[in-house]
């Protein structure tokens, strides 16, 4: 009797990109734990590193940032 096991490969995404409080940003992975991001609105860009080890998570740093950078702006 032959068994057939299938695996699901699962690939994680090693890019990002939204909009987050109307300014548009991209994440993108560097390193093992490192991740690279970019933001921009109608005033300038800002880019810079993020150290995460999950994208997500890195997405969540990237949105904080943006945050503050508006409200530094009020």
């Amino acid at each position: 009797m032959s068994v057939l096991i299938m695996r699901k490969i699962t690939r994680l995404p090693v890019e990002h990109s939204g909009i987050h409080r109307g300014v548009w940003y991209r994440v993108t992975k560097a390193e093992a734990s490192s991740w690279h991001y970019f933001f921009g609105e109608g005033t300038g860009a800002k880019a810079g590193q993020v150290e995460a080890r999950l994208g997500l998570l890195a997405v969540r740093l990237v949105r904080d940032k943006i945050d503050r950078h508006l409200r530094k702006q009020d």
